[in-house]
C-alpha cells in the first residue's frame, strides 16, 4: 500500500512560495512535475528560476529576485537533511504538514522575513506579523509614517486603485504580481519616488503578500504564532522539536515497534538461522501486516512491512520477488522514513 509522503517535496515548496509571490503563472510545468514522488532533483534550480527569480526580477526587481532565489536554494539543501536524517514515519501528510509548519518552514520562513526585512529597510518582522492583522495592512501604516511622498503618491491615485488597495488592506483580495508592478511603475509613480524607491516598495508589498497568502492557509496561524520572538534557524533545534512532537504520537506505535525490532532481529541477514525461522518469521509477518492496517491504515508504515519480506525473500532464495518487495519498500519509504532510505538503498 502507497501513502502520500509525509514530507513535501522540494517542487511542491517551491510551486507554494511561488503561489505566495504569485509568480507561478498558468504553466502547468511545475505542477507536472511537483505531482511525482520520484521527480528529478534536477528539475529544483531549474524551478526555482522558472517560477520564482525570473518573475520576481521582472515585476520586483533582479536583486530581489536574486536574493529570495538564493534563500530558496539554500533552503532546499537545508530541507534534504532534514528528509534524509528525520524520520516521520506513522506521520500523516497532514499531521506532517501542522509539525513542519509549526517548527521548520515557520522557523525558515522568519529568517527569510527577518532578512528581507533588514535588506529593504523596511518594518520588523513582527511588525509583519501582528497577530489578526493583514501584512499589508500594516506595510501600509508604515508607509504613511516612514515613506517621504507617500501621501502626495495615495493622494492621487484615482477611486479604483483604491479601493483594489483597501481590498488587499482587509484580506478580501491579494494583490496580483502585476498590479505592484503597475501600481509603481515609472509612468504612475516617477514623480514621487525614484527608482531605487519604487523597487524597495515593490518588494515589501510582495514580501507581505507572501505572509498574507501563507495566513489564510489550514496552518499558517500556527506559523505565525510560533515564529513570534523566535531566533534565527537552528536545524539542531528544529530536528528536537519536531522529535519531541512526534513522540507524542508514539505510544500508538509501541506495539508496531515491538513487532517491528522482532522481525529485523530474525531477518537480520548476519543471525544464525534456526530451521524453524522460516516458518514463524512468515506467520510474524501475517500478523504485522493485519497490525499495520489496523494501526496506520493511511499506509504511512507500509515500507517496513515491504523491507520484512524483501530480507524474507532474500533469505528464502527467491532473489526476483525480494527486488519487487524492495522497489516496493523503497517508494513507500521515500519522503517519509528518514535515515530509513538509505538503508533500504543499500
Amino acid at each position: 500500500m502507497h501513502s502520500t509522503p509525509a514530507y513535501p517535496n522540494h517542487l511542491e515548496i517551491i510551486r507554494s512560495l511561488a503561489r505566495a509571490f504569485d509568480t507561478k503563472g498558468s504553466d502547468k510545468w511545475i505542477d507536472d512535475h511537483a505531482g511525482k514522488w520520484d521527480f528529478d532533483y534536477r528539475a529544483i534550480p531549474v524551478a526555482t528560476d522558472k517560477v520564482v527569480y525570473e518573475p520576481l526580477s521582472r515585476y520586483i526587481g533582479e536583486d530581489f529576485g536574486r536574493d529570495v532565489a538564493a534563500k530558496l536554494t539554500a533552503f532546499c539543501k537545508a530541507y534534504s537533511l532534514f528528509v534524509s536524517n528525520l524520520s516521520l514515519e506513522g506521520i500523516s501528510r497532514t499531521e506532517a504538514l501542522r509539525i513542519l509548519s509549526s517548527h521548520l518552514f515557520s522557523s525558515f520562513g522568519a529568517e527569510a522575513l527577518r532578512s528581507a526585512s533588514n535588506n529593504l529597510d523596511g518594518p520588523s518582522p513582527e511588525q509583519f506579523m501582528t497577530p489578526g492583522k493583514q501584512a499589508i495592512a500594516t506595510l501600509f501604516e508604515w508607509f504613511e509614517l516612514s515613506v517621504p511622498g507617500w501621501d502626495d503618491f495615495y493622494g492621487q491615485l484615482s477611486k479604483e486603485v483604491k479601493d483594489r488597495m483597501r481590498r488587499w488592506q482587509t484580506g478580501t483580495q491579494l494583490p496580483a504580481l502585476s498590479s505592484l508592478g503597475a501600481l509603481f511603475s515609472k509612468q504612475d509613480a516617477g514623480k514621487f519616488f525614484d527608482e531605487i524607491q519604487r523597487t524597495r516598495l515593490r518588494a515589501l508589498l510582495v514580501t507581505a503578500r507572501a505572509v498574507d497568502y501563507y495566513r489564510a492557509l489550514t496552518f499558517g496561524e500556527v506559523a505565525i504564532e510560533r515564529t513570534q520572538g523566535r531566533s534565527p534557524a537552528n536545524p539542531q533545534d528544529i530536528h528536537s522539536r519536531i522529535v519531541d512532537e512526534c513522540l507524542l504520537k508514539a505510544p500508538q506505535f509501541k506495539q508496531i515497534a515491538k513487532l517491528n525490532t522482532m522481525l529485523a532481529t530474525l531477518l537480520n541477514p548476519g543471525r544464525k538461522k534456526a530451521s524453524t525461522d522460516q516458518a514463524f518469521t512468515q506467520q510474524l509477518l501475517t500478523h504485522f501486516k493485519i497490525f499495520l492496517q489496523k494501526v496506520a491504515p493511511s499506509g504511512s508504515l507500509s515500507y517496513c512491512q515491504s523491507w520484512h519480506e524483501a530480507r524474507w525473500l532474500t533469505l528464502s532464495g527467491k532473489l526476483d520477488r525480494a527486488a519487487e518487495a524492495y522497489q516496493r519498500a523503497f517508494e513507500q519509504s521515500y519522503f517519509h522514513a528518514g535515515p530509513n532510505q538509505g538503508l533500504i538503498i543499500q
